[in-house]
């Protein structure tokens, strides 16, 4: 080392001005100096120089003191080329004998270069999506009319309906109302008669920095996985994760890793190349990806400055009905129950609120909540989403409610897992017999005379899967029992096929068992794009009963930028097989 020193300062010398010290002494002699001798040449020089850590370009030009073979760098310049401050014992630190550490001085290059561990180096953090610049949305004040004219004709009576909307927006939110109008052309239509019927009319508004929603009017309560919603007329207050699509609400995997030099990183999902990122010696961290839903394979190549490559393979398992740790969803609902919806304009009765609340508390749970109230109704309930690592979700919930001066609890538990070759599904609720809801406790209202035999079904199961059969189209299952009340119990067994025929043509069939009545039922139907907008269906349906019914429809979907959608059918009447 102190052989290669010397000749380096001579060459040095010899290339003035290029290289020169910082500091220099202007003395006047009497006579010539005798010239320096080699141990005086190599005694202490200090020079300007960049520094490189792990071949990180920064364009860092520091002073470099070279004394007896050593390299002497400020403990300063150390800390801002990354070196951690644990690893700095005094004002200036001799780099040649650090511990893990390699110092080698460039010549040509003017630099000096250090190679120390990655995990010294400061740790690289890419959020991917989440750093992308959000532009706030712009309102503007106008007005929308959208309708919907339907008319039917069979054999015994013709009707006439037409539904419509009015739309009143600004700065201060919108105002909507619907409702439909009905007209008996001919027969005998009792459901109908001729009259206006309003469905739902409410003041709304978002806060979009907050997500946060607001209502006031008729509304939908929110309701969790384990319970129900009910119509109110009152106020919402909710949050609207709707209004913000650049937050991903639901963990997603990160990936992490160390670079000795500068790297390029290659994220591949299940086979595409997700993401590149350029990244500098140190430990990294790739979070927040474009969006992923199921299970799946992450594999990692990491390519370095001279081309050596790393490749990794990760299972992965992304849960959307999980939050991300420190995440909150929740709704409050206070109104009027509403009752007849359907058949009475405005019809309200007792006063009942309802608040949903979720917490993101780590990456694989989420704590759930619910509670509701009325004049002789009582409810409230916890639940878990978990993820069992790769293997799918697990979910469970227990409430108990005081309906009436009657006590009783449900507990609902399932399992989800998903695939893209595949998919499974397990969920089921369990309630003792004097166990009530809002749901419960309006349909109780709206037939007093019946609400001693108004009650939620005692247990439901349901199981379903669907799996990929790739060219060979897709097929779903599903199973469903439910126990009632007064212990009527349904059975159905439901199967699925879909394929695409030619083109963009879909093939649907469909059958289903029920095991209660011991029947089947099923469908066969082709669609037919025409177009970007319109596509012409035609259908076979065998109903329970045995008779058979064949049906054709046009449809066209509404521009986006405005214009006229249809929907017209036909089908002659069903007949016995």
């Amino acid at each position: 080392m102190r052989g290669r020193v010397l000749l380096t300062s001579l060459s040095l010398a010899a290339s003035a001005p290029l290289l020169l010290p910082v500091a220099a002494r202007s003395e006047t002699y009497s006579s010539l100096p005798p010239p320096p001798s080699a141990s005086s040449a190599q005694d202490k020089q200090q020079y300007l120089l960049d520094l490189q850590v792990n071949g990180r370009v920064k364009n860092q030009l520091v002073t470099v003191t070279f004394r007896d073979g050593h390299y002497l760098v400020r403990a300063a310049d150390l800390i801002q080329a990354g070196i951690p401050s644990s690893q700095i014992t005094s004002t200036e630190m001799d780099v040649s004998t650090m511990p893990d550490v390699r110092a080698e001085y460039d010549s040509r290059g003017q630099r000096l270069l250090l190679s120390v561990p990655p995990a010294w180096l400061p740790a690289q953090h890419f959020a991917g999506e989440s750093d992308k610049i959000r532009y706030p949305g712009n309102t503007s004040r106008g007005a929308l009319l959208n309708y919907d004219l339907y008319a039917s004709n069979t054999r015994s009576s013709s009707r006439l309906s037409l539904w419509n909307e009015l739309r009143l927006f600004g700065d201060s939110g919108q105002l909507v109302t619907n409702g439909v109008w009905q007209h008996t052309l001919r027969g005998n239509d009792n459901t109908a008669g001729d009259r206006w019927l309003r469905y739902d009319s409410w003041w709304a508004g978002q806060d979009e920095t907050r997500a946060i929603g607001w209502r006031v009017g008729d509304l939908i309560s929110d309701a969790l996985a384990w319970n129900n919603s009910v119509r109110l007329g009152g106020v919402q207050i909710s949050r609207d994760f709707s209004i913000r699509p650049d937050i991903v609400t639901w963990p997603l995997p990160g990936f992490s890793g160390q670079a000795a030099l500068p790297s390029t990183v290659d994220l591949f999902i299940d086979g595409y190349r997700n993401t590149r990122t350029a990244v500098q010696p140190g430990p990294w961290s790739l979070t927040n990806l474009p969006f992923v839903n199921g299970a799946g394979n992450a594999v990692v190549v990491t390519t370095d400055a001279v081309g050596r490559q790393v490749t990794t393979t990760l299972p992965f398992y992304v849960a959307s009905d999980l939050l991300k740790p420190g995440l909150n969803d929740f709704a409050f609902s206070a109104g009027a129950l509403r009752e007849n919806y359907g058949l009475r304009s405005a019809d309200y009765g007792e006063v009942a609120t309802t608040v949903s609340w979720r917490h993101g508390l780590l990456e694989w749970l989420t704590l759930e909540s619910h509670a509701e109230t009325a004049q002789s109704l009582a409810l409230a309930g916890g639940g878990v989403q978990l993820r069992a690592g790769a293997l799918g979700v697990v979910n469970g919930a227990l409430a108990r409610s005081q309906l009436a001066g009657s006590s009783g609890q449900q507990l609902s538990v399932g399992y989800q897992y998903q695939h893209p070759g595949f998919s499974v599904g397990a969920q089921h609720i369990q309630r003792s017999v004097s166990y009530g809801d809002l749901a419960l406790y309006a349909a109780r209202r709206a037939a007093p005379r019946q609400a001693e035999n108004a009650t939620l079904s005692r247990r439901s199961t349901t199981l379903n899967g669907s799996v990929s059969l790739q060219r060979f189209g897709s097929l779903g299952a599903a199973w469903i029992d439910v126990t009632g009340g007064e212990g009527d119990r349904t059975q159905l067994l439901n199967l699925t096929w879909s394929n695409s025929v030619w083109g963009n043509s879909t093939l649907y069939l469909s059958a289903t068992r029920d095991r209660t009545r011991d029947n089947w039922s099923g469908s066969l139907s082709l669609i037919v794009p025409l177009g970007s907008l319109s596509n012409l269906s035609a259908s076979l349906e065998r109903t329970a009963e045995g008779q058979q019914a064949q049906r054709l429809a046009w449809s066209r979907a509404m521009p986006s930028d405005g214009g006229v959608a249809w929907d017209a059918s036909w089908g002659p009447p069903a007949a016995a097989s």
